[in-house]
């Protein structure tokens, strides 16, 4: 038996009474328990159950510590778990709901079941709660779909925090030397089909036991090479275990993808894996450069990598500004300052407000007057905290064709994004015609989420794709990566088109709050799938780049870009 088990089990106790609305003394304590049980040593375990009274330790504490170590399970969990029914339980097998979450669910909505917070989210009810907003109640969506179907891949977003969970649990045991993640995860793939780590721990086959008993295991699918259980949300994890010295090899493996690592297995055949330090000497057996996780995809980096000829692909030092975001303005729940104050602290040069049109009534869409008026503040903003601030808007395409602003309110921005937020069912011919419209206007500098697809939920819409990047380079349109994990849009493929025909990507967060500026990196990463560089990311431009690329005619800006006068 180890303390650990004990922490488990206080977990999941303190998240049960959480749930049932138990008082907060009662809940903070089983928490400082839980915590405390993993401190305990062996020795000191068996010195604790022994002795009646230890000062310095609470008598509750005791009680739960000797209950366990002679029974296996605390008995007061197994009957919360036999009165808290397991409709309600579920609520916490998504990510995003916490027991403090899934009681104000059951306070405020009287919510019960996950049918239930289904259809509050889809009445946009979860939204209208305090601290919660749109994009908060779309991931919970996303994450009961996924429940309903288990082993359906799941957006990036929703996997990542999967696997940082399980990573932090894997951490907690006394047995852990390192845990990486691994598979499409460390690929950042944007649909992720399992949930893959790597632990180096003293005992593998001892460590895979217990942790083959932890609360999170929903199932167990297969006890061999890996642990392969499904988890919380319908989600199949992966752990390999290995120990210190098969880290480095297993990691790399792990990572695949298949067809990269069955390529570098050809020069590394005789390659001892075991006295190996990191990757980078893995790839150097081999006569290699070192490659990339993102780029591991067997599209040609291998050969490169023999001549070391692998471009500088983007990273987050490269970044510079955001050049799409909203304010309480319109949608969005932190003011315009508050975000101006979050980019100068990320260190960036410059940025962009480009808030939403009038016509889109449901995120309070700014009408002439009151972007204007806004325009004024950011002016003021600019003046007083000595920061550029991009006066943009992210002009809505309308059923028709047309632009939500006439041509000269357009001309007066300093940025312009244009984007399709109505009308996703319309035929292929219309829905290129509004995109390939906006394309070829003289005041839209970029296309945002092209496709409109939210990964493994929403399908693109239907569009031409090869006519609307075709527009964008003879009319000198650039086009958004929206760095939001569940859209990351454009995809890598019509990136790599993109720049294949010198179209400029720009990645952007589409942050409608401080804290969603830090969905820069799912972009960035993203970005590094399709070989981007900091040369072909606008937003890794110097303000003077950038402003002298926007003060060009259009159809000017392309050839600038190609013959290096900016």
């Amino acid at each position: 038996m180890q303390p650990v088990e004990l922490t488990w089990q206080l977990g999941e106790l303190a998240d049960l009474h959480q749930l049932c609305g138990s008082r907060n003394r009662e809940v903070e304590d089983l928490r400082r328990y839980a915590s405390l049980a993993q401190t305990i040593s062996g020795d000191r375990l068996r010195y604790l159950v022994e002795q009646g009274h230890t000062p310095g330790f609470d008598s509750a504490f005791l009680w739960y510590l000797r209950q366990w170590y002679t029974g296996g399970v605390l008995e007061e969990l197994k009957d919360m778990r036999g009165s808290v029914s397991e409709e309600r339980r579920q609520l916490l097998h998504l990510p995003s709901v916490d027991p403090a979450r899934a009681r104000l669910f059951i306070d405020a909505l009287g919510i019960d079941n996950l049918e239930q917070l289904w259809a509050a989210g889809k009445d946009r009810r979860i939204q209208k709660l305090p601290g919660l907003e749109a994009k908060t109640e779309r991931t919970i969506l996303r994450e009961i779909d996924s429940f309903r179907n288990p082993g359906k891949p799941v957006s990036l977003g929703i996997a990542l925090e999967a696997g940082r969970h399980v990573e932090r649990e894997l951490l907690r045991l006394e047995q852990t030397v390192r845990v990486e993640l691994a598979g499409e995860l460390r690929r950042w793939v944007d649909a992720v089909h399992v949930v893959c780590l790597v632990a180096a721990v003293d005992d593998p086959e001892k460590t895979e036991a217990l942790f083959a008993r932890h609360p999170l295991i929903q199932e167990i699918l297969k006890h061999e090479e890996a642990l392969s259980f499904r988890m919380g949300a319908g989600l199949t994890a992966e752990i390999y275990f290995t120990d210190r010295s098969g880290f480095v090899a297993h990691w790399w493996r792990c990572t695949g993808s298949q067809g990269h690592v069955d390529a570098v297995e050809k020069r590394i055949s005789k390659v001892r894996r075991a006295e190996l330090p990191d990757e980078k000497a893995l790839y150097e057996a081999g006569g290699l450069a070192y490659v990339e996780p993102e780029l591991r995809e067997n599209r040609g980096e291998v050969e490169l990598a023999a001549q070391d000829r692998l471009p500088a692909v983007l990273s987050m030092d490269d970044i510079r500004a955001d050049l799409h975001m909203h304010t309480d303005a319109t949608d969005g729940v932190s003011s315009l300052e508050d975000m101006v104050h979050a980019c100068i602290k990320k260190g960036y040069s410059h940025m962009a407000i480009c808030d939403h049109s009038v016509s889109l009534t449901h995120a309070n869409g700014l009408s002439r007057d009151r972007l204007v008026e806004q325009g004024e503040e950011i002016e003021r903003l600019r003046q007083r905290l000595c920061f550029p601030i991009l006066k943009g808007i992210e002009v809505d395409i309308l059923l028709d064709g047309r632009l939500d602003y006439d041509d000269e309110l357009l001309a007066s921005m300093d940025l312009v994004i244009a984007s399709i937020h109505s009308g996703f069912p319309q035929d292929e011919e219309t829905m290129t015609a509004r995109l390939v419209g906006a394309a070829q206007h003289p005041h839209v500098d970029i296309i945002a989420h092209p496709t409109g697809r939210l990964v493994c939920y929403r399908e693109p819409y239907a569009i031409d794709m090869e006519r609307l990047l075709a527009a964008c380079r003879d009319y000198g349109t650039a086009l958004e990566i929206n760095a939001a994990p569940e859209r990351l849009d454009l995809n890598e493929h019509y990136t790599r088109q993109a720049m294949g025909m010198g179209i400029p990507v720009v990645i952007n967060t589409d942050a409608h709050s401080v804290k969603q500026l830090d969905l820069m990196r799912y972009g960035v990463h993203y970005s590094r799938r399709s070989w981007v560089t900091a040369q072909e990311c606008m937003n890794a431009w110097s303000l003077d780049r950038l402003r002298r690329y926007l003060e060009l005619p259009k159809n000017k800006r392309l050839q600038a870009i190609e013959a290096g006068r900016i």
